[in-house]
C-alpha cells in the first residue's frame, strides 16, 4: 500500500530524498506549482520552490515531503563456553532495514518499515542450522484532522509506562525468535488493525480494533533459545535429538502449534483496545482495558510423543540411556517417526480469550520520572515441568523510575510482581517454581524481580556505553553490557556480552548456555 502511494507522488512531479536518518527534519521538501514548472534557485537549504511567484506569496496546490532511511546490521556471537551438548557455540546475524514517511497532504502520511533477518548457527558438534526471519513490516497510512487521528495497517503500539514486563502493553504479540542481543531490540510484531485516537484539552481517548488474530512466534526445540530445553522440560532432549525427529521437521513446528485451531477471522473474534490518558501538568495517568487473545497457545501433546519423552528425560535424570528394548517404548517410538514421516500433527494449540485491565502513571519531577503500571488478566498460560498447559488469572504491578541527564546520561530502575491467582491444574510451574514444588491444584504462585537500565555518552556521543541487567525472585540473573563507536558517519561498530545465570530448574539455568560475547557492525544511510 505504501510503496503504491509513494510511486504516485513520484509520478505526480514530488522528489523523495534520502537522509542519514529517519528523524533528520533537515531533509528537503519539494513544492511544486502547477502554472510554472520551471525550477528558480533554492531560497535556503531546507526547501526548494519551483515557479515564479515570490515565496512568501505563493500558495502551492500541494507538497509532498518524503523521508527515508536505511540500513544493514551484520552480528556475529560466540559463546563463551562449551560445555553443553547440542548447543550452538556461534551465531552469524545478518540484518537489513528500510524507513519511508511521505507526508502526501496536510493531514495525510504514509509510514512504511520493512527488514529482513537471516540467522545461521554452528553447533559444538559442527551441525548447523539457519532460517531466515522475513514478517509483515509495520506500515499503515495515517489521517487527522482536528482532534482526530486515524492510522490504519500494520500497527504497532507502545501503552503504559513500563520498559521491563509491560502489564498492560498486549496489543503486539512477541517474537522470541531475534535472540537477546539483537541491535534492534523490536520484539513486537506489527498487527493489522485501525487506530482512532480523541484528543480534547487534557484528554486523549484511544481505540483499536484487531480484525484478524495474530500469534505470537517462537521456537520449539533445537535451538539455544528454544522454549523446550533438555533437562528442564520433560520432552526438550527428545524434541532436540535429531536421531528421534528430524530437525528440519522441528523448525517448522513452530508455525504448525500457530496454525492449529487458531481463531477465526468472525468479527466477535477481533481484539479489541480502548485506553484513556487524562495530562495534569507534570503527570500523566492511563486507564485501558482490552479484550483479546493470549499470544501463545495451549498445547496438547502426542501421547506417543509424551511417552516417549517422558522414558528419555526419567533416563537422563538417573544418568542412564533409554531403554528402546521395551516394547511399550518401542512401539511409541516407531508410531512416532510414522507420524512424523507423514507430517501428522504432534501438538495440538488452542489460543485462550483473555480480558486485560489495567492502569498506569507517570509523574515528572526534574530529572526524574516516577512510573507506576498494574493490570489484571482473566487467563494466562502456563506450562508445568511435564509440559502440560495450565490457565491462571494473574495480577501484576511494576514500579519505577527514569533518570536523565540531557542525552549523556539515562538511567531507569524498575521492580515487578506477579501473583498468578488459582492455577486450574497439578505440577510444578516449569521455570517459575521449585522442582520440587507441591505444584497442587488452585494454588497461588508469586514470581517477582527487578531490571535496570543505564546509558551513558562520551566523545561527543561517537561512544556510547550501555548495561541492563534483570534479577528474578528464583536468583536469575542477567547481565548485558554493551558498547558502540561511530567509527565514520553512519558507521557504528558494537562490542557486546550477555551472560545467564540461575538455578538449575529455573530459567537462567535453563538458558545459561546463552552466554555469548558479540561484535556487530552497523551501516546506516
Amino acid at each position: 500500500m505504501s510503496a503504491a502511494l509513494f510511486i504516485a507522488a513520484l509520478a505526480a512531479g514530488a522528489v523523495a530524498t534520502s537522509t542519514s536518518a529517519a528523524e533528520d527534519d533537515d531533509a528537503p521538501i519539494i513544492i511544486i506549482d502547477d502554472d510554472d514548472p520551471a525550477p528558480a534557485p533554492a531560497e535556503d537549504d531546507a526547501i526548494i520552490v519551483v515557479g515564479d511567484e515570490d515565496p512568501e506569496e505563493a500558495a502551492p496546490l500541494f507538497s509532498v515531503r518524503a523521508r527515508a532511511s536505511a540500513y544493514a546490521d551484520l552480528r556475529l556471537a560466540v559463546d563463551t563456553s562449551f560445555d553443553l551438548r547440542g548447543e550452538q557455540v556461534g551465531e552469524l546475524w545478518l540484518q537489513g532495514g528500510l524507513v519511508l514517511e511521505v507526508d502526501l497532504a496536510p493531514g495525510v502520511s504514509v509510514y512504511a518499515a520493512p527488514r529482513l533477518s537471516w540467522a545461521g548457527a554452528l553447533s559444538r558438534e559442527g551441525d548447523d542450522r539457519w532460517f531466515l526471519l522475513a514478517r509483515a513490516p509495520e506500515a499503515y497510512l495515517s489521517w487527522s484532522r482536528g482532534p482526530v487521528q486515524v492510522r490504519a495497517g500494520y500497527l504497532v503500539f507502545d501503552w503504559g509506562t513500563s520498559e521491563v514486563i509491560g502489564p498492560i502493553d498486549v496489543l503486539n504479540p512477541p517474537d522470541l525468535r531475534q535472540g537477546l542481543t539483537s541491535l534492534d531490540a523490536d520484539y513486537k510484531i506489527p498487527v493489522p488493525a485501525v487506530e482512532a485516537v480523541f484528543t480534547a484539552g487534557w484528554l486523549t481517548v484511544r481505540g483499536v480494533v484487531e480484525p484478524v488474530f495474530t500469534p505470537g512466534r517462537f521456537f520449539v526445540a533445537g535451538w539455544d533459545g528454544s522454549a523446550l530445553q533438555g533437562g528442564l522440560l520433560i520432552g526438550g532432549d527428545t524434541l532436540a535429538n535429531p536421531e528421534v525427529v528430524n530437525p528440519a521437521y522441528i523448525d517448522r513446528v513452530g508455525d504448525q502449534l500457530l496454525q492449529t485451531e487458531r481463531p477465526s477471522d468472525r468479527p466477535d473474534h477481533a481484539t479489541l483496545g480502548l485506553r484513556a490518558t487524562g495530562s495534569f501538568d507534570s503527570v500523566d495517568v492511563s486507564a485501558s482495558v482490552v479484550h483479546g487473545w493470549n499470544p501463545f497457545p495451549s498445547v496438547t501433546v502426542d501421547p506417543n510423543l509424551a511417552l516417549v519423552a517422558d522414558a528419555v528425560a526419567r533416563a537422563r535424570l538417573a544418568g542412564q540411556a533409554p531403554d528402546f528394548g521395551d516394547p511399550a517404548l518401542a512401539g511409541a517410538l516407531g508410531a512416532l517417526q510414522d507420524a512424523v514421516e507423514v507430517d501428522a500433527p504432534l501438538f495440538v494449540g488452542t489460543y485462550q480469550r483473555r480480558t486485560v485491565v489495567g492502569a498506569d502513571a507517570a509523574w515528572a519531577v526534574d530529572p526524574f520520572i516516577l512510573k507506576v503500571d498494574a493490570a489484571y488478566s482473566s487467563a494466562q498460560v502456563l506450562y508445568n515441568r511435564l509440559g502440560q498447559a495450565r490457565l491462571s488469572p494473574a495480577v501484576t504491578t511494576v514500579v519505577g523510575a527514569e533518570y536523565y541527564r540531557g542525552e549523556g546520561l539515562q538511567i531507569w530502575v524498575e521492580a515487578f510482581w506477579m501473583r498468578f491467582l488459582e492455577l486450574d491444574g497439578p505440577g510444578a510451574l516449569a521455570y517459575l517454581e521449585p522442582a520440587d514444588a507441591e505444584g497442587a491444584k488452585g494454588r497461588g504462585v508469586d514470581v517477582f524481580g527487578a531490571g535496570a537500565f543505564a546509558r551513558g555518552q562520551l566523545l561527543e556521543g561517537d561512544l556510547v556505553l550501555e548495561l541492563g541487567a534483570v534479577l528474578t525472585s528464583r536468583r536469575d540473573v542477567a547481565l548485558m553490557p554493551r558498547a558502540s563507536y561511530q567509527v565514520a558517519r553512519g558507521q557504528r561498530v558494537t562490542l557486546g556480552g550477555l551472560l545467564v545465570e540461575g538455578q538449575v530448574d529455573s530459567v537462567g539455568g535453563a538458558y545459561t548456555h546463552l552466554d555469548q560475547v558479540y561484535l556487530a557492525y552497523r551501516f546506516s544511510y
